[in-house]
Parts: C-alpha cells; sequence; structure tokens
C-alpha cells in the first residue's frame, strides 16, 4: 500500500517524510480507527482515506517524532472513522452544524486574552476543552491550518468548521476569563 501512496506525491524529500510517517504511525491510526469502527475492513478504509488527506496537507508536518505530528494524525483518523461511522448509522434526522448561523465578533477577545500567554499555555489551556473544541483550536492555532484545509481533513463544510471554531474559541474565552480574573475587556473582575 506504501508504494500506492508515493506514487501520488511528486518530490522524493515528500516521500521519504511520508514513507517514515506512513511507518511510524500506520499502527496506531488503524488502532484508532478500529476501536472507533468495530471493524477491521473499515479501519482500514479509514486509515487509507486518512493518509490520502495527510498526504494533501504534507507540508503541514515538520517534524515526524514531534508530539505535534502524532496528534495531527490521530485528529485526522479520528475524524475520518468518525465520519465512516456516522454515515454508515445515519438517520433521517437534521444535524445541528447544518443549521444556517451567523458569524460572531467574539474573536478579538480571545486573542487578546491569548495574547499575554505563551503557545505552551495556550496549548494547555486547549487540552482542558472538550475533544472537538480542542482538535479544532489545535489545528487552526497550533498546526496553522485554514478553514479550508480542515473542513477537507474533518470533511466537513467550511460553514461548519467556522461555527466550530467559534463556539470553541468563546469556550475558550470563557476559560480564559475565569482562570485569568479576566471579565471581557481585560479588566480584574
Amino acid at each position: 500500500m506504501l508504494s500506492f501512496y508515493l506514487l501520488m506525491i511528486d518530490t522524493d524529500k515528500d516521500k521519504i517524510k511520508f514513507e517514515k510517517l506512513y511507518i511510524q504511525y500506520r499502527r496506531l491510526m488503524h488502532y484508532i480507527a478500529d476501536n472507533i469502527l468495530h471493524d477491521d475492513c473499515l479501519a482500514e478504509d479509514a486509515v487509507h482515506t486518512a493518509f490520502i488527506k495527510i498526504i494533501a496537507n504534507l507540508d503541514k508536518i515538520e517534524d515526524i517524532d514531534c508530539h505535534k505530528t502524532k496528534a495531527f494524525m490521530v485528529i485526522v483518523v479520528e475524524n475520518v472513522s468518525k465520519n465512516i461511522y456516522v454515515s454508515r448509522n445515519k438517520h433521517n434526522t437534521i444535524s445541528f452544524e447544518d443549521i444556517p448561523f451567523e458569524i460572531a465578533d467574539g474573536v478579538d477577545e480571545l486573542e487578546s486574552l491569548m495574547s499575554d500567554l505563551s503557545i505552551a499555555e495556550i496549548a494547555a489551556k486547549i487540552e482542558t476543552l472538550s475533544e472537538l473544541d480542542s482538535e479544532i483550536l489545535m489545528m487552526r492555532y497550533i498546526h496553522e491550518l485554514t478553514n479550508k484545509e480542515i473542513s477537507r481533513l474533518l470533511d466537513v463544510k467550511d460553514t461548519v468548521v467556522r461555527k466550530r471554531l467559534e463556539r470553541a474559541r468563546q469556550r475558550l474565552a470563557a476559560l480564559l476569563e475565569k482562570e485569568g480574573g479576566y471579565c471581557g475587556e481585560k479588566s480584574p473582575c
């Protein structure tokens, strides 16, 4: 299967990088997919789809042994697996994510609260949020992916990514305000 993926990559440098990623993370990715899907064949499909998505974003990966890379690989395979699970068990219901929304202006407040924190402190705060919130914020701010790149990786609409980011930012801002003793405009509570 590795040779199939390598045919999709142009440069030798990227081929070497991907080969190392594949060897290091394929078992972990399969394990995660199998835990979600409880079906070995579907888990293989999920890992395959995840690797194709990762190839499209190979330039975002710098250090293969970094915890950031491992988290990225896990997030991608988890979301692909969840999408497969949902599509196999779909009911005729409307998801809250498909409901139209208005974009809020809460981003400035969050950025002002985050400006006083280091990357490590921000990452630690993000990890205390729910899995959905932490994944989307990590992809956006730690991995520096665009909304469009996130939507492709998670296989959801761009509007869903924007809404998830908006909600996650609001929850992170509330957490920072609560823990930092700030209320709104960085004034002490």
